[in-house]
């Protein structure tokens, strides 16, 4: 069981997931449906069970509210979930 970052459910909660699916393969199957190159992923979490992603993407982005551990597996680090971090990243990198 990876440890759930959903504070409403607090440190008893969890994220059951597959040993062989994660968001990494999740990430392999857009990126072979769309042929695209993964220098043009970007993964953005704040979960222990985005760090498949993280490891895959050719960018990381760690939500500011994520635990420490995630944060350090990121490229960069966004402003919380509650302060618009998807928001503030894709501007920083002139996505929108």
């Amino acid at each position: 069981m990876i440890p759930a970052t959903f504070a409403p459910l607090g440190k008893e909660s969890g994220e059951i997931t597959s040993y062989h699916i994660n968001k990494a393969i999740g990430m392999d199957a857009v990126i072979k449906y769309f042929n695209a190159d993964i220098k043009d992923t970007i993964a953005i979490g704040d979960g222990f069970n985005d760090i498949p992603m993280f490891e895959k993407a050719y960018l990381s982005i760690a939500m500011g509210n994520a635990p420490q551990e995630i944060k350090d597996k990121a490229n960069r680090i966004t402003t919380s979930l509650d302060d618009d971090g998807i928001y503030h990243a894709f501007k920083e990198l002139n996505l929108i």
